[in-house]
């Protein structure tokens, strides 16, 4: 990726060449890539010759390294960078914000995992009317395509994937499904033909829904409105009889 100078506090240099990063910020160089996987190579290569009588952990092997040509390296996760780029946006030109907006979506790309050992449920309201642009409804989306789509965090949605997705529609439950797997685009037309073939100005997730779970009593909706969107645990909502008493019993657990 293409990153530029002068983005303050922090600086994202283009790899070029070696030097000081321009003042301001001191104790810090910059290093070529080559410089940086040789450094990599030959550290995990050495762990591997010393520790050949047990596995080395994952964070070994993925960040191998505390110290590159005797200065200090700090690990960011992914997430602390985005928030980074996001706190720089304030104090940056025109041009900046734009490649911090390009990297921030990049970083949505990477950052955004997926639980698979949560048995919180996403229930979300799907509406009997059809997607702008749309030959069928949001509920004939998941029933015939096994679909589900949807913004990448803001206004309350997660960034991150849920394991289970639920829906309501005509006052109740109507089922819950694991989410197989799922991708991030801007043309939902890509997973869902009858969606239309255009851009969006920002990023969805499109699940892939596993067989449905049919709840064998009826949960009603209960006290939510109407297109609100909550977290449940997936053995409340087999147990409950409505929705929103599923919600009150999740949350007296998480604060516990």
């Amino acid at each position: 990726m293409d990153f530029t100078e002068g983005i303050r506090p922090f600086c994202f240099a283009k790899i070029r060449h070696k030097g000081t990063v321009p003042s301001g910020l001191t104790n810090k160089k910059i290093f070529t890539l080559k410089q940086i996987q040789h450094q990599y190579y030959f550290t995990v290569l050495k762990m591997y010759k010393t520790n050949k009588n047990r596995p080395l952990k994952s964070t070994e092997i993925n960040l191998p390294f505390k110290y590159i040509n005797g200065l200090p390296v700090k690990h960011l996760s992914w997430r602390d960078i985005y928030e980074v780029a996001d706190w720089a946006r304030a104090d940056s030109n025109h041009e900046q914000k734009h490649l911090l907006i390009e990297l921030q979506e990049y970083l949505k790309g990477i950052m955004t995992m997926q639980n698979k050992e949560s048995n919180m449920v996403y229930v979300v309201a799907l509406g009997t009317d059809n997607p702008k642009g749309c030959d069928i409804s949001w509920i004939d989306i998941v029933k015939r395509h096994n679909r589900y789509f949807c913004p990448v965090g803001g206004n309350g949605w997660p960034k991150e994937p849920p394991n289970y997705i639920g829906f309501r529609y005509h006052g109740k439950l109507q089922s819950i499904h694991h989410v197989e797997d799922y991708v991030i685009t801007k043309n939902v037309h890509d997973e869902v033909p009858n969606m239309p073939d255009e851009l969006w100005d920002g990023s969805c997730f499109i699940y892939n829904l596993g067989p449905a779970i049919i709840v064998p009593k009826e949960v009603r909706t209960g006290n939510i409105f109407r297109n609100a969107r909550v977290w449940e645990m997936l053995d409340t909502l087999l147990t409950a009889d409505t929705i929103s008493e599923a919600r009150d019993i999740t949350k007296q657990r998480r604060e516990v």
